[in-house]
Formats: structure tokens, sequence, C-alpha cells
């Protein structure tokens, strides 16, 4: 008998519409492609990522100072704090 693999699948959502998902089974920051839902050609975000976005946004973190960054930005800090286990306290806003 041949061993059991056992493959993570991870959700990516798309940023145009939030309807549309992938399952992938490798863990990025995003992947492009064509929606299902809006039909556009999209990023895709990781859902966790999008999940600590939201959290972030709903309520900013004390150590950081939210509101200042870009969403590009935010998505870039939601990503290296979900993926990479860094701590929002690694990030700081400069003139």
């Amino acid at each position: 008998m041949a061993p059991s693999t056992s493959v993570t699948e991870h959700t990516y959502r798309c940023l145009s519409c939030l309807d549309g998902t992938r399952d992938r089974d490798f863990n990025v920051s995003h992947v492009s492609a064509t929606c299902g839902a809006c039909e556009s050609f999209a990023r895709f975000v990781n859902e966790t990522v999008l999940d600590r976005f939201r959290a972030f946004e709903e309520s900013p973190p004390a150590a950081l100072d939210w509101e200042r960054l870009d969403r590009s930005e935010k998505f870039l800090v939601c990503d290296q704090v979900v993926r990479s286990n860094r701590s929002i306290e690694d990030f700081a806003v400069s003139d």
C-alpha cells in the first residue's frame, strides 16, 4: 500500500467581487485567475489573509498607524502576519 499523503487546500477569494473562490493545494499570498462569479480577471487573495485584513479593518492594531497605510500595504502586512508568523509589532509606519 502506498503511504497516504495529506494535502492541505487553501482557499483564495476574488478581490473584485469577494464571491468567487479558488482552492489550491499550495499556500501563496494570492493567485490571478478569471473569476467564475464576476467573470473578471482578478487577484484572488489567500482567504486567511483576507480574514486578517477584515479583522484589522474592524479593529485596527494599536501598535501600527493602520489608517495611514494604503490597501496594498495593508494586505502586505496581513500576508506577513498570517503566512510568515510575524507580529504586528514588527511593522512601523514612517514619514
